[in-house]
């Protein structure tokens, strides 16, 4: 008998449906990410991956050497410039670049805690 209610209650717990974790809506992170430096600087945990790429050399991001972005993912951009993005339930990659690679930004934001993150941001400006 003991073993019988011990079956059905993991049976029970085993079988029930998970709630759904909630998730920040990733548009209006987009928004206020780029448009309040101080919400952009609380969701950027440094040292982030990725470089800045310039003639004089490449860094690593830091909070000294940081620049506010505020393109919002996915906005227009100039013609001329190769643009994808890709945004899936955990992740959004955005990719800019010139043809001919002296000009590029690779952002990529992922859910940490229910929360978005920038985790990612390499800049390459090497003007010809």
């Amino acid at each position: 008998m003991k073993y019988l209610f011990i079956t059905i209650l993991l049976l029970t717990i085993g079988c029930q449906k998970k709630e759904n974790t909630y998730f920040e809506d990733f548009s209006e992170f987009n928004k206020k990410f780029h448009s309040d430096s101080i919400f952009q600087m609380e969701r950027i945990k440094f040292p982030i991956n990725g470089e800045l790429i310039t003639r004089n050399g490449i860094e690593k991001w830091n909070k000294a050497n940081w620049k506010i972005l505020k393109k919002p993912f996915g906005a227009e951009v100039l013609s001329g410039l190769d643009h994808e993005t890709s945004l899936e339930d955990d992740s959004a990659v955005e990719k800019i670049s010139l043809p001919d690679g002296s000009l590029s930004y690779e952002t990529k934001f992922e859910i940490k805690d229910n929360k978005w993150f920038l985790v990612y941001f390499n800049k390459v400006n090497l003007p010809k």
